[in-house]
């Protein structure tokens, strides 16, 4: 902990700096007064291998001494982003096995000018012994170089960590080892997996995801490698330099864009455990649309990254928050946008933000993308407004870091091997989290991430959207876990798939039934003529997508589910199961009659099944009452928010409430995601003494529970509120 509090005593507001070949050194003098100026703290700067070694043993850290000059005369850190995947090319030339061999056995060449590696030699593959033996001589040589320099700040070890599936003989030979590891024979493996190989050598990565069996092991064995590689670069770092902490961040978060079969194969938990601070890498691209208008169902994309980090790593910070638009879009970042995106950072517990990036690239595809400042140095919008935020985090920068996420009473449950089947079968699992996690972000009810691995027993409830593959052990959990009084909402087809990819002979597995009281029509077509469902109206019927969602309409039957009145409509989408619904009791039905929802008392608990997804329909659509429907049934468990919205009733007004490590104060966050002037009134669960402003607008506490407060549009508003205790 005192190299970790190294970090976090002061919150790092930053900014991506350098990127060999860009900028200029000749800009980097007036560059740094800019940077002092806006009030950054940090610049990160990659150091790339190939721009330091380009001759075999000879290095050149000429440009970053003249950074670390600068950052001394300056007062500001660097965060030293090693740049491994770059090697120089005498190692392509004297070791061309380095080179990664995809799943349909062709050779990726190294990019001559990958768009964010312009200086070539992009993604070779760390399984080569050789690779790793000069890799390790450069590391030695950058990491005692800096050590001891006061202003360096931490190592980042790795920058977005991904590579495709590599079928090299070298990461073959470590999968055969891992699967020996796991199985005592061939023929175990055989019995698990249905195959009929004689020898480990004959096994190799699969070809393509037709074969869900080996999919599922070759790519959990590539996010268990890719944990070692880490691990390997983060034991090298710590062998020369124990003072500073190790971080990394990720590409795109698992939970929302990164597919695992494919170019962005990597999964938070395996990233985060060797390191010390792990990053989060949220791109407009990935959370907004192409024009003009924010829109807040997209937007909860980037909490939800948030959230998951922090649930991966609890010392987390936003790694790369773009700074300005890029070239894939959005059109523009309106105003108020970005203080908007920077106290919701906080608000979710982020240690700290970095900006990618400083100035706007220059160079290939991403050119001329990003830029807190333009090409001459002048300031942009969102520099003005980067500002105004520093300085009040300065001024109240104690009660932030002394401050945790107000404790979720429910998760929403992720398996990777959920993610690995449904790449094979192109589902909609990704769509699935994030309608889930909309819908509770919109009603301010705090929401975990769960893995199979980790603890679930203090929550009340556990929501599993697009459930489609469970092994016996989780299914054991869940028994054990509503026994003891919890409860699970499950969605469609759980445990649809068991863990070795054969398809379940029930669904729910039959170690499930006794629990959920249902059971699937598994021989039936679940596109079934007999459901009410609707398609958008196109016109001309031969301009009608081939992706177009079949909805199901659902009305509540029952008083069962609270705030969600008898007679009201939700709607599912994808796929709709019919259920027998046994010894459960049916809470909704579809239009055709069949049960839509179920309801089953399991000793001290419940469970719950939804025969369809409602969480893809308010992906979909955003919509409200299906959204609601969703969190109502949490409400069976008495989850409940810390913070309700009064008034506006059905607009997209957000709060997030941070506790006080030491005591029961809190720090309130209010965020209007609408365009337009809202007068907002929320209560409070708990009772408090007094409110102060800390940013935006003043606020009126009234009975020691209600806020009432004016925003304007995009407007963000951060109150401490005193107890009575």
């Amino acid at each position: 902990m005192e190299n970790l509090n190294r970090i976090i005593s002061n919150f790092i507001i930053g900014s991506q700096y350098y990127r060999p070949p860009t900028p200029p050194v000749d800009e980097f003098e007036q560059d740094f007064k800019k940077i002092k100026d806006i009030g950054l703290n940090t610049i990160r700067v990659w150091v790339m291998w190939r721009w330091i070694e380009r001759r075999k043993d000879e290095y050149n850290f000429s440009e970053y001494d003249k950074l670390f000059e600068l950052a001394e005369r300056h007062d500001i850190k660097i965060l030293i982003n090693i740049i491994l995947p770059t090697p120089p090319k005498y190692i392509y030339r004297e070791r061309p096995d380095c080179m990664v061999v995809r799943l349909d056995r062709t050779i990726e060449f190294p990019n001559s000018a990958q768009s964010a590696y312009m200086i070539g030699g992009y993604r070779p593959c760390f399984d080569n012994p050789y690779l790793v033996s000069r890799a390790n001589l450069f590391l030695e040589k950058l990491i005692t170089r800096y050590r001891d320099d006061d202003n360096l700040l931490a190592w980042d070890i790795w920058n977005e960590y991904r590579i495709p599936l590599c079928a090299c003989k070298y990461t073959t030979e470590r999968y055969r080892e891992w699967l020996k590891k796991r199985y005592k024979d061939i023929d175990s493996f055989n019995k698990e997996f249905g195959k009929a190989y004689g020898y480990w050598e004959d096994i190799e990565p699969p070809y393509n995801k037709s074969d869900y069996p080996e999919m599922l092991a070759f790519v959990q064995f590539t996010l268990e490698n890719q944990g070692e590689h880490l691990k390997w670069v983060a034991d090298v770092v710590r062998k020369f330099d124990g003072k500073h902490p190790v971080v990394t961040h990720h590409g795109s978060t698992s939970t929302i864009f990164s597919p695992f079969i494919g170019e962005n194969t990597h999964d938070e938990r395996y990233s985060a455990k060797p390191v010390d601070i792990y990053g989060c890498t949220v791109h407009l691209i990935y959370y907004q649309g192409y024009g003009s208008t924010h829109d807040s169902k997209l937007y909860s994309k980037y909490p939800l990254a948030l959230d998951n980090a922090r649930c991966a790593k609890r010392n987390y910070w936003v790694a790369e928050l773009p700074s300005n638009v890029s070239p894939q879009g959005p059109g523009e970042i309106l105003p108020g946008e970005t203080t908007l995106k920077l106290w919701t950072a906080v608000a979710h517990g982020a240690l700290g933000i970095i900006y990618w990036q400083f100035k706007p690239e220059r160079l290939n595809a991403e050119a001329p993308g990003w830029g807190l400042v333009n090409y001459d140095g002048s300031t942009t919008k969102m520099a003005e407004e980067t500002k105004h935020f520093i300085k009040a985090l300065q001024q109240n920068e104690e009660l932030f870091l002394n401050s945790d996420p107000y404790p979720a009473e429910i998760a929403l449950y992720y398996d990777r091997r959920i993610h690995i089947i449904n790449d094979c079968i192109e589902g909609k699992l990704l769509e699935a989290i994030h309608g889930a996690y909309y819908s509770f972000w919109r009603e301010n009810i705090p929401v975990d991430i769960v893995t199979p691995e980790e603890e679930w027993g203090h929550y009340k409830a556990i929501y599993m959207p697009f459930p489609i593959l469970l092994d016996t052990q989780i299914s054991k959990r869940i028994k054990e876990y509503v026994a003891k009084g919890g409860t699970v909402i499950s969605e469609a087809h759980l445990g649809k798939y068991r863990q070795n990819g054969f398809h379940s002979l029930t669904i729910p597995p039959e170690d499930l039934i006794d629990i959920f009281q249902v059971k699937e029509a598994t021989t039936e077509i679940f596109f079934s003529h007999e459901a009410t469902w609707e398609l958008p109206s196109l016109g001309d019927e031969k301009e009608m997508p081939l992706n177009t969602q079949l909805n199901f309409e659902m009305e509540v039957i029952s008083d069962d589910i609270p705030a969600f009145q008898k007679g009201l409509k939700a709607y599912g989408a994808y796929e709709y199961a019919r259920v027998k619904a046994g010894g459960a009791k049916t809470l909704a039905k579809f239009s055709s009659g069949e049960a839509a929802i179920c309801l089953n008392k399991f000793e001290n608990g419940h469970a719950i099944y939804v025969a369809t997804f409602p969480s893809i329909y308010v992906d979909s659509t955003g919509d409200y009452w299906t959204g609601k429907l969703i969190t109502a049934l949490s409400k069976i468990a008495n989850v409940n928010p810390p913070v309700k919205i009064l008034s506006p009733t059905q607009e997209v007004v957000t709060a997030r409430v941070m506790v006080q490590k030491s005591q029961n104060d809190v720090l309130l966050y209010v965020f209007n995601h609408t365009n337009k002037i809202q007068d907002i009134t929320l209560e409070l669960a708990q009772k408090y003494e007094k409110i102060k402003e800390i940013y935006g607008e003043e606020a009126i506490l009234k009975n020691e529970k209600i806020v009432a407060l004016t925003l304007k549009p995009l407007g963000v508003a951060v109150y401490y509120l005193k107890t009575n205790a």
